[in-house]
């Protein structure tokens, strides 16, 4: 996965991946916040908290580059991330994905030959007459 992190000529996101590669670093910058802002302790706070570990694991693997449309700052850089993280894809998940669908389509085909011949043999009971049932 890759995060673009955009506007990065107006605000840096260099804070921003220091919280992700330092949750202590987070938790010090919400204690700030808190203490700036008494309304913003409370339920978000307490969440970030807790969630803080579980992100930290997740931006371990996450990719991060800061961009600017503006000055065209780090978008040669978020190609090449997107690039490499499409490579992960496909030798992964690309080729779970690319397994289960050519099995689901060779059960898809065995179905349909299934109900192909059944109805055939449905047919053939009935005379091939197109049923309808009875007549006088």
């Amino acid at each position: 996965l890759t995060a673009a992190f955009n506007k990065c000529d107006v605000a840096p996101a260099t804070p921003l991946f220091e919280w992700m590669d330092d949750f202590e670093a987070f938790h010090e910058a919400l204690d700030r916040h808190t203490r700036d802002d008494p309304a913003g302790a409370g339920y978000v706070s307490s969440l970030h908290r807790s969630m803080s570990l579980v992100l930290d694991e997740f931006y371990k693997v996450l990719e991060r580059v800061a961009v600017s449309a503006v000055d065209g700052s780090g978008v040669d850089e978020l190609f090449e991330r997107i690039e490499a993280s499409r490579a992960i894809y496909d030798a992964t998940y690309g080729r779970e994905i690319e397994a289960k669908l050519v099995k689901n389509a060779a059960k898809r085909e065995k179905l349909a030959q299934d109900n192909l011949a059944r109805l055939r043999k449905d047919m053939a009971d009935d005379g091939g007459g197109g049923g309808g049932g009875g007549g006088s």
